[in-house]
């Protein structure tokens, strides 16, 4: 399935984003954030489903490094939790990810630049479920994402994931949206990353 997350509005510490599937709204996004933070509180819909994030400063056992811990709530109760983590392949290689836990199963995500575009690929067991695509053309401070994805359980894991990136790469603290355009060429050479990525995702599930 294909859907579109879709910014409406940006202000100083605020927004708002729309779900579109084939042109219908199936749910929203509203952030908030507050002056000296580059945090936000986030409360959105998905169908029936609605959720929310809050950022947490505890530190949570175990062997990985974790920044910029998000909860996941649904029905104020947590559900999992998401994070930035890293890889050290080598002395001179690390990769950074997206670790998200939801009902005690784990999905990687990995951002790789394709140049005019930003892909999130996310794993489960290995195995790419899904694609979150960002264009690097930026009109108004205003961003959008195109997500690909197996069913409409992979579809929601690909909304928290897009929030979350938002969040630690689009989210500006203080600025409000004006009149604007910004281009930007990224260009993955991680060979770590590009050996897991699938370049034909999109086109299998279409079929």
């Amino acid at each position: 399935m294909k859907l579109l997350l879709k910014q409406k509005t940006k202000d100083l510490f605020s927004g708002n984003f729309e779900i579109y599937e084939n042109d219908n709204i199936i749910g929203e996004i509203n952030f908030e954030g507050q002056l000296g933070s580059m945090e936000v509180s986030l409360n959105g819909s998905f169908y029936d489903k609605t959720f929310s994030f809050e950022c947490t400063n505890k530190l949570f056992p175990g062997t990985k490094k974790k920044f910029r811990t998000y909860n996941i709530l649904e029905n104020n109760n947590i559900v999992g939790n998401i994070f930035r983590s890293m890889i050290k392949n080598s002395f001179f290689l690390r990769t950074f990810y997206f670790d998200l836990i939801y009902n005690n199963k784990e999905y990687l995500s990995y951002q790789i630049g394709l140049g005019e575009k930003t892909i999130s690929a996310i794993y489960s067991n290995n195995t790419q479920i899904a694609q979150v695509e960002h264009s690097n053309t930026i009109i108004n401070d205003l961003h959008n994402y195109e997500i690909y994805s197996e069913d409409k359980e992979t579809a929601y894991i690909s909304i928290i994931i897009a929030c979350y990136s938002y969040i630690l790469v689009g989210y500006k603290a203080g600025q409000k949206s004006i009149s604007s355009k910004s281009i930007a060429f990224e260009k993955t050479t991680n060979k770590y990353i590009l050996e897991k990525y699938n370049p034909n995702f999109v086109q299998n599930i279409s079929k």
